[in-house]
């Protein structure tokens, strides 16, 4: 087998295109599933490297099957070089003559009243999508034509130039309607949104719908999103690179300061707002404190010009202790009032320069952060100091629940790291301002591949919470291998907690909607950079439209939004839309079973490395492999109630592997962590997850 590839540093990363390698990327995947078909798959090995591919048969095969494959292959990579990726699922390739015929009683007039930036942007990307799809340039007027036309704008804005226009009262401001009608005789699409970001998302979702040929004039589509807050996280640093990142340099940062040109940026902004995502965080959560000196701060407005246009807000995540490292005060402690009185100070300064700021994230007492532990203090007393200082603007405080002691002694047994986050934040249920939200990882451990869901989503019935999930593939193959994450965060979304009886499905608690909170919502870390197809590897661009799909509508299946995102990145083709369909739905399980048969490590970062081992829940010995929930240690005490399970005699659940060495298909699951459903100690497993029954 070849050796591991190499991979490149992050400072030799110079963010200049690389679709050959993800052309490569993809190809060999596509290469495997036709084997699959062709009955090679055991006959076949692929092997992937930055520059190159290599296929060795390893028993006999046939011939003329594998020579057709290496034609097909020879034959996707010529035609796919012109397909950068840059364009993601936005492309608006041609239809062609069908397209063009479908859709040949599309109106070439559009009435759009308004002018404001945002409006400005939905009629240029209308416009942009028509030429693209059908060839068609459309016209625009503030007043009704006599003939057909598409009417865009606010519900206000319509209702003022149509006046017999069925009002549609209940669109909140993000929410859009689409449909049709016969107004004065005159047959009319309606792009209505409930306020200008709403006309946006409008926009794109239409758009979305020509591209894959679906009918628009019996289109009766009303639209909210699911949550108030829909972001993203990127870990770029100042000098340009990205912690966690797998897809060249920081769009935002290079060299201490803010990059000279934006316009990746802008492009950025406009992938999220095709999505619905509504505001980005654009550094590191491990803040450099250097961002908010006031030298620094119209940098940062330079960014926040660059995402007005399409809806984005921007946030920052800033350092805790910056009040004593770059404020000249002696202490940093949140009930201190010249740190309260400092906070205020600086978030004035920074609204003064960009009014539509839209928060911070806090990542404090973390992996060596300072945070309010420092002088006693606890997580609600850091982020209300904040939150009072971004109050009286709108903005929101993230603060992350990523916290935990990282120099305990971990073979201990009743360190569970598993249990800190609902050991700290449960018991200040309550404590936090109404502008705070607690991020928390969909696990109660860091963006594995298999975890249960956290506790804490259960336990804080008196506070904003907010779902923090992972688009880069930290721990699932670094864009190096396809793991499409989506059907896991349907597991986690749809999972119900049970509090107090009542269902309490994770999406539910993060909408606000379980326990009437009025804000929460969606995280997700995605650190695309440089690269042309933003994250390195054109079938990892899934896993952001995926993301920002679910935070819209987390009721969607994995296999729709997977569907839907081929057809708008590759065309509709059948052959295409099944084969890339099954390459992604199947990764993940794949993927997971993979490190999980070995059990004593994380999860293979990639073909030559492996990440630090878990703490006591692998707890591995002679006799067994797992963490006897019985020990006291167990974060199912943190579940909340009512408890699904008693789990009584540990040797009597797990007699079958008490008595011999784990071997990789006869691990013992009893893992300490909080499970969604108990785990299954009575059967082998082949992989290293809890029972789905």
């Amino acid at each position: 087998m070849p050796s591991a590839p190499k991979r490149i540093p992050q400072s030799e990363q110079t963010g200049k295109p690389r679709a050959a390698k993800s052309i490569f990327k993809l190809g060999s995947a596509l290469l495997m599933a036709m084997a699959h078909r062709q009955k090679l798959r055991d006959n076949l090995f692929v092997y992937v490297n930055e520059n190159e591919i290599f296929m060795f048969p390893l028993i006999r095969s046939s011939g003329l099957n594998l020579a057709l494959l290496l034609i097909c292959w020879g034959g996707w990579v010529s035609s796919a070089q012109a397909e950068s990726g840059a364009q993601a699922w936005l492309r608006y390739a041609p239809l062609g003559a069908s397209g063009e015929i479908q859709y040949k009683t599309l109106p070439g007039a559009v009435v759009a009243p308004g002018n404001s930036e945002l409006l400005r942007r939905a009629k240029s990307e209308l416009a942009r999508g028509m030429e693209g799809m059908l060839g068609r340039k459309l016209r625009f007027t503030p007043a009704m034509p006599s003939e057909s036309a598409i009417v865009l704008g606010t519900m206000d804005q319509i209702t003022s130039i149509v006046h017999d226009f069925p009002r549609e009262t209940k669109l909140g401001e993000e929410g859009f309607w689409l449909g049709s009608g016969n107004w004065h005789g005159l047959r009319c699409l309606i792009i209505a949104g409930g306020g200008e970001r709403g006309v946006v998302y409008g926009v794109f979702a239409f758009l979305r719908a020509i591209a894959q040929r679906q009918a628009v004039w019996t289109l009766q589509d009303r639209e909210q999103p699911s949550a108030p807050l829909r972001w993203v996280n990127q870990w770029d640093n100042l000098d340009g690179s990205i912690e966690r990142g797998y897809a060249g340099r920081s769009l935002f940062f290079d060299k201490g300061g803010v990059r000279p040109d934006l316009t990746r940026a802008s492009g950025y902004a406009r992938l999220l707002a095709s999505l619905g995502i509504n505001g980005c965080v654009v550094n590191n959560v491990n803040a450099d404190a250097r961002l908010l000196d006031s030298a620094f701060i119209p940098q940062l407005g330079r960014i926040a010009q660059a995402f007005r246009p399409w809806g984005v807000r921007l946030g920052i995540a800033i350092d805790f202790s910056s009040p004593q490292t770059i404020g000249g005060l002696d202490t940093f402690d949140p009930l201190d009032a010249r740190v309260a009185a400092w906070w205020q100070r600086k978030f004035d300064e920074i609204y003064s320069l960009i009014p539509d700021f839209g928060g911070a994230v806090i990542k404090a007492d973390s992996e060596g952060r300072l945070g309010p532990a420092v002088y006693g203090r606890t997580p609600a007393d850091a982020a209300n100091v904040i939150a009072h200082a971004l109050k009286p603007h709108g903005g929101i405080v993230f603060y992350r629940a990523f916290v935990y002691n990282h120099q305990l002694d971990w073979s201990h047994p009743q360190n569970d790291r598993a249990k800190a986050a609902y050991d700290i934040f449960h018991p200040l249920d309550g404590q936090f301002e109404d502008n705070v939200v607690v991020q928390i990882k969909y696990g109660p451990i860091d963006f594995q591949v298999r975890e249960p869901v956290s506790p804490l989503f259960g336990g804080l019935e008196r506070s904003n919470a907010g779902i923090e999930l992972q688009i880069t593939q930290e721990y699932t193959g670094q864009q190096r291998h396809t793991c499409f994450l989506v059907p896991m965060w349907k597991e986690m979304l749809d999972f119900d907690l049970r509090v107090n009886q009542q269902p309490t499905r994770v999406k539910d608690v993060v909408s606000g909607a379980r326990f009437h909170r009025p804000t929460g919502g969606y995280i997700g870390v995605a650190n695309v950079g440089l690269d042309q197809d933003w994250l390195g590897n054109h079938l990892a661009m899934a896993n952001l439209y995926g993301f920002g799909r679910l935070a819209w509508n987390p009721h969607l299946t994995a296999q729709s939004i997977v569907e839907e995102w081929t057809r708008l990145t590759f065309g509709g083709d059948p052959l295409v839309l099944a084969t890339v369909s099954e390459i992604q739905l199947a990764s993940w399980k794949a993927y997971e079973s993979t490190p999980a048969r070995w059990a004593c490590r994380r999860s293979p970062s990639s073909w030559a490395a492996t990440t630090a081992p878990l703490p006591n829940p692998r707890n591995a010995t002679a006799g067994g492999n797992g963490f006897a929930p019985t020990t006291g240690a167990s974060a199912w005490t943190a579940r909340p109630p009512p408890a699904p399970v008693s789990w009584g005699n540990t040797r009597r659940k797990c007699k079958r592997f008490m008595n011999r060495p784990p071997t990789p298909r006869t691990t013992c699951c009893c893992f300490s962590i909080m499970s969604p459903t108990p785990f299954d100690c009575t059967r082998e497993r082949p992989s290293f997850r809890p029972s789905m029954t």
